[in-house]
């Protein structure tokens, strides 16, 4: 198994929803469901505080009548974890 990444600092909001400096200061962001370019190290950290944030999301949408596919940007709203 090879290592990947050494982290310096990092926020795990939940599974699939990171961001973290490795220890070249490169910022890795993984975000399933959301564009992860979007989104930046303190939005990731405010959802882990409870936060919610808003950001957008590519969608493919398909015109059957047109015979076209399109892609779009769509808002959504990443919630925020509840304290426990």
């Amino acid at each position: 198994m090879k290592l990947e990444h050494t982290i310096k600092d990092g926020v795990f909001a939940r599974k699939k929803l990171y961001a973290f400096f490795n220890d070249e200061n490169k910022l890795i962001i993984k975000a399933s469901g959301a564009d992860k370019k979007k989104l930046t190290f303190n939005d990731i950290l405010n959802i882990s505080q409870g936060q919610d944030v808003e950001t957008y999301r590519k969608i493919f949408r398909t015109s059957w009548n047109k015979l076209n596919v399109s892609i779009e940007l769509v808002k959504i709203q990443l919630k925020g974890q509840n304290k426990s």
